[in-house]
């Protein structure tokens, strides 16, 4: 899917304690239109995080690389205010070659030091 300038798109949560991967109350999955929940069902997921905050997203990133069976594309948006504030950089690096393809990372930095190489900004602009 293609978004282009001006195009919406519907976000929701952080709602309650979510599981990505099992079964049972909480699970990260799809509502299907007869109310029945399909985790196979979600193709591409989109995670933001800053701070402390990246630390769940993690866990889901780890969770696809290490199921065989897990074809869930992810993007992962890390925002911080400085570069010396993103948290398990170079973990975060790595991610993508150990995914084979599967989980892309950006960074955004809204206080950027010279050197920064990734994305430059606020996330709300």
């Amino acid at each position: 899917h293609k978004l282009k300038v001006g195009d919406t798109i519907d976000m929701r949560g952080p709602t309650g304690f979510k599981r990505y991967g099992h079964k049972g109350p909480g699970v990260m999955s799809k509502l299907l239109k007869n109310k029945e929940h399909h985790q196979e069902g979600i193709e591409h997921i989109m995670m933001f995080a800053g701070g402390t905050g990246i630390t769940p997203m993690l866990q889901i990133c780890n969770h696809i690389i290490q199921d065989e069976k897990d074809n869930t594309k992810a993007s992962l948006l890390v925002a911080n205010s400085t570069p010396e504030d993103v948290m398990l950089y170079d973990q975060l690096l790595k991610l993508e070659s150990r995914s084979k393809g599967n989980i892309k990372v950006f960074f955004t930095v809204s206080k950027p030091s010279e050197d920064w190489k990734h994305r430059k900004g606020r996330v709300d602009e």
